[in-house]
């Protein structure tokens, strides 16, 4: 079954961030696809068609952490809106993934309102229409 909804891929490794992401991003009207390592999120933004926005972890473990992940969907999917989303404190390491080509970044604990205005941003922007 496929939906005209749009696809938000949410990468997380944290399974409770990514759960309560998943809710709030579906109570918006999008669908999403959940990925829990950095390899798994690239793999998922690679689908055809790929998700319309991925909301990316920054500080991950494994073999990818979230900028190298950036890097990676970027090289594929050039125009493809990245919402980086960081617990740290450091917000250097966020605003020089906005260098790296992320659209824009939320920290943690997520504030709601500014999740959703954001993705209706990377909508508008990559020229889809957010979910009324």
């Amino acid at each position: 079954m496929t939906s005209d909804r749009p696809t938000v891929l949410l990468i997380d490794d944290d399974r409770d961030v990514l759960d309560v992401l998943d809710e709030f991003v579906r109570t918006l009207g999008y669908t999403t696809v959940k990925a829990m390592t950095g390899a798994a999120g690239v793999t998922a933004a690679r689908t055809d068609p790929p998700p319309d926005v991925v909301l990316l972890d920054i500080t991950m473990p494994g073999a990818l952490n979230g900028v190298q992940v950036l890097h990676a969907i970027k090289a594929h999917h050039p125009d493809l809106p990245v919402i980086m989303v960081t617990a740290s404190v450091d917000l250097d390491v966020a605003r020089g993934t906005l260098r790296a080509g992320a659209m824009d970044y939320v920290t943690k604990p997520v504030q709601f309102a500014r999740l959703s205005e954001v993705l209706i941003a990377a909508m508008v922007l990559s020229g889809k229409t957010p979910p009324a």
